[in-house]
This record gives C-alpha cells, sequence and structure tokens, in this order.
C-alpha cells in the first residue's frame, strides 16, 4: 500500500507541476527577453517621435499647428509702428520666446556674402541659433516677421563691386529668394555697415534693391504666396558725408523700412576723432551731428516718416585719460564746414577730451549685461549716472579715475520712445538683443513704450519737420 500510495503522490505533483507550467510562463529567461525587446521598442519609438516633432518645429508651413499661444504683439504694432530686434550669431546669450514676444520683427545677424554674389550660413553654430530664433518666433506669433541681415561689420567690403556687376548682382539676387523661400522666412535686411557706401554705389545699390524687389515678387506669384517678403536697408548715421553714397529717396521707393543706426556718433577710436567724449546716441546737440539731424534727414529725404526706424543700443562706451576740464566744442572740436556752430554753446561734463596713450585713445565697448560687473575693468554703477539735458543722455564721470562712460539709460529710451511717436517716425530697432540684462529690461522698456498715444492722430507720412 505505501507504493501505491506513493505512486499517488508522485503522480499527483506532477499534475500540478504541468498545471504551474502552463498558468505561470514567466521564466527568468522569458522575463529578461520581454523586457528588453519593449524597451527596444519603446526607444525606437522615442527617436522617432523625436525627429518628427524636431522636423515639425523648424520646417513645418502651417503657422497654426506651429503657434502654442499667439502672444500679443507689443502696442505699436496697432497704428502700424515696429519694434525691431537684432539677434547675432556671435554673442554667449540665446534669444528666449520671452524676447521674441516683445517684437514685430526679428533680424538675424549676419548672413555672409561672397565676392561672386552668393550668401550662406557663416557656420553651423550661426545655423542653429537662426533656426532657434525662428523656431521660437514662430511658436510665439505667427504675425512676428522673421528676416536675415546681409554683409553687416566686417562683410560690407563685396556690396559695392557685387552691386556693380550685373552678373555678379544676379547672382546676389538669385541667392537670396532662394534662402528666403527656401527657409520659410519673411524677409531680407542689406545690412551695409562698414566700410560704407559712396558716391559711385548711390545708382548701383538701387538698382539691385529694385531687382531684388522684382524677383521677390516674381516668387510670391509663382509659388502662390498671400504675403509679400520684406526688404530693409540698414544705413549709417550723419557724421560728416557718411551718406553720399546712399540715395534715400530711391532706396525707400524699393524697401519697406530703413533702420538706422542712430548711434555711435562718439567713441574712443583709433583715429583722432576718438578722442573727444561725448553720448553715444545724442538725441541733439553735440558737434558730429546727433539723433534729430539723422531722422530728419532721412524722413524728409524719403518723404515716408513711416519707413525710418530709429536705433537704439543696448550698450555704452567708455574712455580713460579724460581730462578734467570740459571743452569748447566749436572752438577746439570742429572744421567750421562740418560744424552745427549755429547752436549756442553750453558746458557740460560729457563734453571732453581724452588723452592719447601711444598714439590712441583708450576706452571701450560695454553691453547691459555687464554693466555691473568688472569684466572690462570698469564698475558701471548706475548710481553715480548723471543727466545731460541739452543732449537728453545719461553719463558717468569719474573725476578722480578720469573714466568718463556714455550709456542709453531708462531716461534717455523713454526720451527717444517719445520723440519717435512725436515725429511720426516707423518704429525703433534695438542693437541687440543678446546685450540685454537677463531682466530684457530696456527691451521691455521699448516693447511696452506705446508708440501711438498722440494726442493729435497723424497721417501715415505726415512729415513732423521744417524740410
Amino acid at each position: 500500500m505505501s507504493t501505491t500510495l506513493d505512486s499517488f503522490i508522485l503522480y499527483q505533483l506532477s499534475k500540478f507541476n504541468e498545471y504551474e507550467a502552463h498558468e505561470n510562463p514567466w521564466t527568468p529567461q522569458r522575463i529578461v527577453k520581454y523586457v528588453v525587446g519593449s524597451l527596444s521598442i519603446l526607444l525606437i519609438c522615442g527617436v522617432v517621435a523625436f525627429g518628427i516633432s524636431t522636423l515639425l518645429f523648424y520646417f513645418y508651413d502651417d503657422p497654426d499647428e506651429v503657434t502654442r499661444y499667439p502672444v500679443p504683439l507689443p502696442p505699436a504694432s496697432k497704428c502700424g509702428k515696429r519694434i525691431i530686434g537684432y539677434y547675432s550669431g556671435w554673442e554667449r546669450r540665446t534669444i528666449s520666446e520671452s524676447q521674441v514676444s516683445k517684437l514685430t520683427h526679428a533680424i538675424f545677424v549676419a548672413i555672409r556674402m561672397f565676392k561672386n554674389g552668393q550668401i550662406a550660413f557663416h557656420n553651423t553654430e550661426y545655423s542653429g541659433r537662426f533656426l532657434d530664433m525662428k523656431k521660437k518666433a514662430r511658436l510665439v506669433n505667427k504675425d512676428i516677421k522673421v528676416i536675415i541681415g546681409v554683409g553687416g561689420k566686417g562683410n560690407s567690403q563685396f556690396f559695392s563691386p557685387v552691386f556693380a556687376d550685373g552678373k555678379k548682382r544676379k547672382t546676389l539676387v538669385k541667392s537670396i529668394s532662394n534662402f528666403l523661400f527656401t527657409q520659410k522666412i519673411d524677409g531680407v535686411e542689406i545690412d551695409w555697415t562698414y566700410p560704407f557706401a559712396e558716391a559711385q554705389d548711390r545708382n548701383t545699390t538701387v538698382s539691385f534693391l529694385s531687382e531684388l524687389r522684382t524677383e521677390l515678387k516674381l516668387l510670391e506669384h509663382q509659388k502662390n504666396l498671400t504675403e509679400s517678403f520684406l526688404i530693409s536697408m540698414l544705413t549709417p548715421q550723419i557724421i560728416w558725408d557718411q551718406l553720399d553714397g546712399y540715395d534715400l529717396k530711391g532706396i525707400a521707393q524699393q524697401v519697406d523700412f530703413i533702420n538706422l543706426i542712430s548711434y555711435e556718433y562718439y567713441g574712443p577710436w583709433g583715429m583722432p576723432a576718438g578722442v573727444y567724449t561725448g553720448p553715444i546716441g545724442p538725441l541733439y546737440g553735440g558737434k558730429r551731428g546727433n539723433v534729430d539731424d539723422t531722422m530728419k534727414v532721412h524722413a524728409c529725404e524719403t518723404m515716408e516718416p513711416s519707413k525710418v526706424i530709429l536705433g537704439i543700443p543696448l550698450y555704452g562706451k567708455f574712455w580713460k585719460n579724460v581730462k578734467k576740464d570740459p571743452i569748447n566744442q566749436t572752438e577746439t572740436m570742429c572744421k567750421e564746414e562740418v560744424c552745427r556752430i549755429d547752436d549756442p554753446f553750453e558746458i557740460s561734463d560729457v563734453w571732453r577730451i581724452a588723452e592719447m596713450k601711444d598714439g590712441r585713445p583708450r576706452g571701450g565697448f560695454i553691453s547691459w549685461s555687464d554693466r555691473e560687473t568688472d569684466d572690462v575693468g570698469i564698475i558701471w554703477n548706475r548710481t553715480e549716472a548723471k543727466w545731460d539735458d541739452k543732449s537728453k543722455s545719461t553719463y558717468i564721470w569719474r573725476p578722480e579715475d578720469q573714466i568718463l562712460i556714455t550709456y542709453e539709460s531708462r531716461q534717455s529710451i523713454e526720451e527717444k520712445i517719445k520723440y519717435v511717436e512725436e515725429k511720426n517716425l516707423g518704429g525703433i530697432n534695438i542693437w541687440s538683443l543678446n546685450m540685454d540684462d537677463e531682466r530684457d529690461t530696456a527691451l521691455e522698456l521699448v516693447s511696452s513704450g506705446n508708440l501711438c498715444d498722440g494726442k493729435k492722430m497723424k497721417k501715415k507720412n505726415e512729415i513732423m519737420y521744417k524740410c
């Protein structure tokens, strides 16, 4: 009987093991295989999803699908004014969605131009920064215009020979047209800064702009585009004869707007003029021109003030070894044929002379983002700031250190916002977004300033100057 019982128990155990094997097939080997397989599938799906989303962010052509939350455009847009921000490929700070949301136009500088008329990104880093700017603009508001700047300081030497050569001019026109279409952006700016245009460039510049406009209109028709491409041009401030190479009326007839470098009137440049201190962007006064002079000439020559954009720099200039006594500008600074000697002389601490060291003045550049650091050996302490009411500008004068700093402050920016509204100009451009402080103080001030608040509603191109 014992044998029979043992046999029965063994039989039942074998049936139990068969049942367990059938109901619980998860052996350790199978579990490992299942987990590895599942993770592999998830990883592949994740990579594919990331790739698709990246392509959609950068290249999808339906703005309504890309826009997350359209943020309202700045108040200035209500009356057709522009808030234009420059964003460079070389600064250490990258553009943010918050910054883009405060603009009507975002301009990426600078796209490189070659001597044969072709254009291209300087390198892959610049390309990545541009794509990042475009993506953020499309996310924030589909109505923000994304523009490339061609040329710029250090790459303007080819404009004159290319514009003068019909074949190269055509190459540049085609290259720009192809770039705008393939990158799905809104326009181009010709950043002819330094070396500046000369008298022989007046007609060829207008010819190029006319040919570019014709080519872009043809592209719009061929591709059934609903919006026209924008063309703008960057022109210099008035210092002596720097505008001889610019047919402003002819340019205005071909472009949508003109951005002005209405600053850099004074700086510690490596030339005799660099020893004279003064506001970086004096609204009035001074003997080397000022913002009012520059804007007046552009508005009166073009007869289209709505296309004339005042520029504000987000950086300052400083001089070392500055003499302790202010100067009489009329007597010591200017030649009679280039000075505004009709202005009554008014002594101010901001107008001085810096001593030359080793044949050149000593000084430099400091951005808003650096103003509370000593990265350049200069502490930018705003509590020391003084106001020059004649030029409507801010400066810091430290006689004990023989250092003078000039820059755009909240007060001077507010004066320029008011000036743009009063003179019925087309808006404000900012150089550059990378240079603002972490709170975007200057950009916020410009963007929130209502350029449409005049007591009297002006006509679009009503001239507010005595031309």
